[in-house]
């Protein structure tokens, strides 16, 4: 009999901020053009589906969030979404990071990139700024 996958649940620590963060247009350009609700959308969508998405373990001992869960958007932008994993089980969805916008940018590419290569998906670029 074949295992059954586990279905990940997701809740926003506060979807007010998370909304918010969709209508920063740093990090809101990783979608494309688009609305609040649709990048919303595309995010639990990603995520849900738990497919193509690398989770990098969180080391800083600073920070609320336990891992960051790190994903292409479907165009093609790099967006990286900070989790905390209740005692429950449930997954708590902290905020929205264009991760070719983060000051630590080559952590996001890197962490995705490892990910992509064991999986063999389409690797992330760099992305410079000015």
């Amino acid at each position: 009999m074949a295992e059954k996958e586990e279905k990940l649940e997701f809740i926003f620590k506060d979807l007010m901020h998370f909304r918010e963060a969709t209508k920063k247009k740093e990090r809101a350009e990783a979608f494309g053009p688009g609305t609040s609700a649709e990048i919303i959308s595309e995010c639990l969508e990603k995520l849900t589906a738990n497919k193509e998405i690398a989770i990098a373990k969180e080391s800083r001992t600073d920070k609320y969030n336990d891992h960051v869960r790190i994903f292409k958007t479907n165009k093609g932008g790099l967006v990286a979404i900070p989790c905390y994993t209740r005692d429950d089980g449930k997954i708590e969805i902290l905020t929205l990071i264009n991760a070719h916008k983060a000051e630590d940018q080559s952590w996001f590419v890197n962490q995705y990139n490892a990910f992509a290569k064991e999986k063999q998906l389409q690797l992330a670029n760099f992305k410079f700024t000015s």
